[in-house]
C-alpha cells in the first residue's frame, strides 16, 4: 500500500556515513522538539555502528521536523567525542536507547542517550547516560552531563550491571521539570545476579540532578520480591495513568517467575506523587 507523502530513512541521506552492514541503524528511536518550533524532531540510534575502524562504537543522528514533514537538512550527528564523560570506545554501543524530556524546563526538549556497556576505567559493562540539551538551534554540547551509578547514593558503578539499558521521561513530581528513570536490569543485589534496579533523576531550573534521587527495587513494590535473573527495569515507559496530573512509572520484569512458571513476566505500576514517586498504591500486573 503506498501512502501519500509517506517517508522511510536509511543512513545514505546523513552527510556523516552510508549504510554499513550490521549497523542496525534505528535500534532505538525518540521524538522531541529539541528546537522549540513546534515541530517534531527524531532521534534515531545506531549503536553497531563502527567508528574510526572500531566495532560498535555506536552514534546517534538526528532529523529535523519540519512544514513538509522530517528533513535531513540541518541534520545532526552525535558520538561519545562529542560530550562530556568519556570518550568513543569499541562496544559501547552508544546510542542503544534514547528518551526526550524537558529536562531543565526551558521549552526545548533535550535527549538522554543510553550506552549500556560503556566501560568505566576496568568497569566492565557498567553503563552511562549522556544528556545533550535542547536549545533554539537544536542539540548542543554546552552544558551537557553525564550519569553514571556513581551519581547515586545508593549504589556504585559494578560489573555487567548495564545502567542505562532503558529510559523513561516524565514529570514525576509535578513541578514543571521531566525527571528520568534509568534500568540497570543486570545489577546484582545481596549476592544475587541479574536482581535489577531502576533509579531516577531528578529535573530541575539546571537540568538532571542526583539531588533527591530515588532507588527502586522489586522489595519496594507490591507483587514479587528481588530474585536472581529477574531484570527488573529491563523497560520503562510513563505516563499520567490515574489522571492526577503527576506522570506514574510502568516497570517491566520479563524473566520474573511466579511460582514454578518461569520467565513469565511482570509489570509494576509506580505512582507519581508531589513528593516524586512513591511506593503508596502501587499495583503490578
Amino acid at each position: 500500500m503506498n501512502i501519500p507523502n509517506d517517508q522511510f530513512w536509511t543512513q545514505s541521506v546523513f552527510p556523516s556515513g552510508g549504510n554499513e552492514a550490521y549497523d542496525r541503524f534505528g535500534t532505538s528511536l525518540t521524538g522531541g522538539d529539541f528546537n522549540g518550533d513546534r515541530r517534531g524532531d527524531l532521534a534515531i540510534g545506531t549503536p553497531n555502528e563502527d567508528v574510526g575502524g572500531e566495532t560498535n562504537r555506536g552514534k546517534v543522528n538526528v532529523l529535523r521536523g519540519s512544514s513538509t514533514g522530517l528533513t535531513s537538512f540541518g541534520s545532526q550527528l552525535w558520538n561519545q567525542d562529542n560530550l562530556a564523560g568519556s570518550s568513543t570506545e569499541a562496544f559501547d554501543r552508544f546510542g542503544d536507547t534514547l528518551i526526550s524530556g524537558d529536562f531543565n524546563g526551558d521549552g526545548y526538549d533535550d535527549l538522554a542517550v543510553g550506552t549500556p556497556y560503556e566501560d568505566w576505567g576496568s568497569t566492565t559493562n557498567t553503563g552511562i547516560v549522556n544528556i545533550i540539551n535542547g536549545s533554539f538551534f537544536g542539540l548542543t554540547s554546552t552544558g551537557n552531563k553525564f550519569f553514571t551509578q556513581t551519581a547515586f547514593p545508593q549504589g556504585g558503578d559494578e560489573a555487567g550491571d548495564r545502567f542505562g539499558s532503558s529510559l523513561a521521561a516524565g514529570d514525576f513530581d509535578g513541578d514543571g521539570y521531566d525527571d528520568l528513570a534509568i534500568g540497570a536490569p543486570y545489577e546484582d543485589i545481596d549476592g544475587n545476579s541479574d536482581v535489577g534496579k531502576v533509579n531516577v533523576l531528578q529535573g530541575s531550573s539546571t537540568g538532571l540532578t542526583s539531588f533527591g534521587s530515588q532507588l527502586w527495587e522489586q522489595n519496594n513494590l507490591s507483587g514479587s520480591f528481588n530474585e536472581a535473573f529477574d531484570r527488573f527495569g529491563e523497560t520503562l515507559t510513563s505516563g499520567d495513568f490515574n489522571g492526577d496530573g503527576y506522570d506514574d512509572l510502568a516497570v517491566g520484569t520479563p524473566h520474573e517467575d511466579l511460582g514454578s512458571i518461569k520467565d513469565t513476566g511482570i509489570v509494576n505500576i509506580i505512582n507519581g506523587s508531589f513528593f516524586g514517586l512513591r511506593s503508596t498504591g502501587n499495583k503490578f500486573f
